[in-house]
């Protein structure tokens, strides 16, 4: 191409340069495309050629250039993924922070006034129900102990009492003997009803239970045994929540929480155990049930979920 019919960009292209470059005015969109620079008008484009010749300079320069500049802004799917990734993030924290609230800062409830002046506790005089009956003490309440030998019953209320009235001088604490194995046990639930008759009860704590003494095959496991299980698991939480509860929806407030197990409501399967773990299911989605039933009654129904106990209650235990 001849000296006369290239002209010479190179202004052309230093002004195409600072249009995508330097800021724009406070006016101007951002999200808007740089446009190039139209080339130099013919009179213009001739004097500037003219001064490179006398220089001894030619530049060849493509006047079909063009350039433009990308938009600043990321694409959509991205800003999905970095909403996605925000609200992912606050519902962590907000978990996290509930937790903490939950178990470090969150005042205790006073069960007393909340739910009622009595609690029931079964299986009471070893492990968990005997921790649970001191605890529950000491916040303020009267305690019935549930469990199956009169001699362990006695010592461990006249513990509870002892320690109790330290903080509070009228603590009352009763025990009722059941055996939840043995062929009376419905009708001793009956009495347990009438004897628990005319007490403002607000917690019932359903922790008597027993598992394997040690895993083994269905096969194996032998018929006592099995209904063994199945009353200390099954009938005792079912009959004596239906011998509570009624008092409670009369009063439209209490709480009842039983014991579930890790083995029913965490594990996918626990073989070699497998009555226990049915029996426990069965807990589970009868405390489920309960609490879609009464929540509006005013009454609170929990499972808690064990996971491991003390060895004592690995080995059977005949609704101690």
């Amino acid at each position: 191409m001849s000296t006369d019919e290239q002209p010479d960009t190179s202004a052309t292209a230093l002004g195409r340069y600072f249009c995508c470059h330097l800021p724009s005015s406070p006016t101007a969109q951002s999200s808007k495309r740089c446009a190039t620079l139209p080339p130099p008008p013919p009179a213009a484009a001739s004097s500037h050629r003219a001064n490179h010749a006398s220089a001894g300079a030619r530049r060849p320069v493509s006047t079909t250039t063009t350039m433009a500049c990308a938009d600043a802004r990321p694409p959509a799917w991205a800003l999905a993924l970095a909403a996605l990734g925000l609200l992912a993030s606050a519902r962590a924290a907000a978990r996290l922070a509930l937790w903490v609230y939950a178990v470090f800062l969150r005042p205790a409830k006073p069960l007393r006034r909340r739910y009622g002046a009595w609690a029931v506790v079964t299986g009471a005089t070893d492990g968990i129900g005997r921790a649970l009956a001191f605890r529950l003490a000491a916040s303020g309440l009267d305690v019935v102990l549930v469990g199956r030998d009169p001699d362990k019953l006695a010592a461990v209320a006249a513990d509870i009492k002892a320690k109790a009235k330290q903080r509070r001088p009228d603590a009352e604490v009763r025990t009722f003997a059941v055996d939840f194995t043995a062929d009376d046990a419905a009708a001793r639930v009956v009495a347990l009803g009438e004897f628990l008759r005319g007490l403002d009860v607000g917690v019932l704590v359903n922790n008597v239970g027993a598992s394997y003494p040690y895993a083994r095959y269905f096969h194996e496991v032998d018929e006592e045994l099995a209904r063994r299980l199945i009353r200390l698991n099954v009938e005792a939480v079912t009959r004596v929540t239906h011998a509570v509860l009624p008092g409670m929806v009369e009063r439209r407030r209490g709480a009842i929480v039983n014991m579930g197990s890790g083995a029913s409501a965490v594990m996918p399967s626990d073989p070699l155990y497998t009555v226990y773990v049915a029996t426990k299911a069965y807990v589970d989605q009868f405390s489920r049930c309960l609490y879609v039933e009464y929540k509006s009654k005013g009454i609170d129904v929990q499972c808690q979920i064990e996971w491991r106990r003390a060895p004592s209650y690995l080995w059977f235990q005949q609704g101690t």
